[in-house]
């Protein structure tokens, strides 16, 4: 399985958004980075990770929900959260765990520890394995994330406790994390050195995400915000600058230092300048669908990879590197996603306590 593909599989967890005007802004945002995700991964085009850092604007967004959550009921945020995220897993791993067993996983279930995995499809602590079945890990690609995204939230009642008592000092311990790791001053082993790898380099973005929601980020000067923003931007763009120009690889999901510094950038910029939205009707096209993703996120993250693997095997010999292969990559990959996010979308109401729909939003009249 390729970095790129863990990195970048970003999902935004469907929450139902209030009629407020700062949701607006969120779920603006969280449609946008499910868009560019599944288009990042159908094209492979480097320069996205540059211009749209999605993952970590995904991290960022859901710690401001987790924070005003814990705000309001702090004993329900953990169990919400999972409810609300474990049916679509659950559904997903219903149709592809019988499909990779019956594709060649018969012999690595003869491990023990192979069998005891199986576990983490029900609850995701820890990054499922993918399974003998030479695709295998295209079922499993995008569960990343989620491992990250639950430990994030698991530890949020401490983390947010200790940001509130010292914000700039623990932002910064956050930002350095990832050099840490990779200078090996601290080293981290076993079955779980991935997901440290994971939260370190989005931990500073789940931070910024508490500020947002704590409104901290207005109260900082604008010559100093700014001053810090563009540091860290620099700072991220010279590290892949340099670790990247021996191979011409400047996709940030490979440089993962670089990649901290500049989602956190780019978080801090984009969270700044929260705005009301009052043009963006709930009614209006745009405003259906941007409602129809956020209702349909987990689902349309889970499938997307998926399909991206169908779409290699239609093309066959195409070139995949070309703009028309890219295209058509891209054009198979989103009509195919929709296939399952139709069939299967619903299971996301029900675990949002919500009444299903098939086409959630965009079907609703304007009365």
């Amino acid at each position: 399985m390729t970095d790129t593909a863990r990195r970048d599989t970003a999902a935004p967890v469907s929450t139902a958004a209030p009629a407020r005007s700062r949701d607006r802004y969120i779920d603006a945002w969280r449609a946008a980075a499910v868009a560019r995700v599944v288009v990042y991964h159908a094209t492979g085009l480097a320069w996205m990770t540059v211009v749209f850092p999605a993952m970590g604007l995904m991290f960022a967004l859901a710690a401001s929900l987790t924070a005003r959550s814990l705000d309001r009921s702090p004993t329900k945020v953990i169990r919400g959260r999972f409810r609300r995220l474990l049916p679509p897993l659950w559904a997903f791993g219903a149709i592809m765990l019988p499909l990779t067993l019956y594709d060649g996983w018969g012999p690595f279930l003869d491990q023990p520890r192979e069998r005891v995995d199986l576990l983490w499809w029900i609850v995701p602590l820890k990054w499922p394995a993918p399974g003998g079945a030479a695709w295998g890990w295209m079922s499993t690609a995008v569960l990343w994330y989620l491992v990250a995204y639950l430990w994030f939230v698991v530890l949020a009642p401490l983390t947010l406790r200790v940001f509130r008592a010292w914000p700039i000092p623990t932002l910064l311990v956050a930002l350095a994390l990832p050099l840490v790791l990779h200078l090996q001053l601290i080293t981290v082993g076993g079955s779980f050195e991935s997901l440290v790898r994971d939260m370190s380099i989005y931990g500073a973005c789940w931070l910024i995400g508490y500020a947002h929601h704590d409104r901290l980020l207005r109260r900082i000067p604008g010559p100093v915000y700014a001053a810090g923003v563009l540091v860290a931007a620099a700072a991220g763009a010279a590290w892949m600058v340099r670790h990247g120009a021996a191979n011409a690889d400047f996709d940030f999901n490979h440089h993962p230092v670089g990649n901290a510094l500049w989602s956190a950038a780019f978080v801090a910029a984009v969270l700044r300048v929260d705005q009301p939205l009052h043009w963006l009707k709930p009614d209006g096209w745009l405003g259906r669908t941007i409602g129809a993703i956020n209702a349909r996120a987990v689902t349309i993250y889970l499938w997307h990879f998926p399909m991206l693997g169908l779409a290699w095997y239609i093309l066959g010999d195409v070139d995949l590197a070309s703009w028309s292969g890219r295209l058509l990559t891209g054009v198979i990959v989103v009509a195919a996603t929709c296939v399952p996010t139709l069939a299967l979308g619903w299971v996301e109401d029900l675990a949002a306590r919500r009444r299903p729909e098939l086409l959630p939003q965009l079907i609703r009249s304007r009365a």
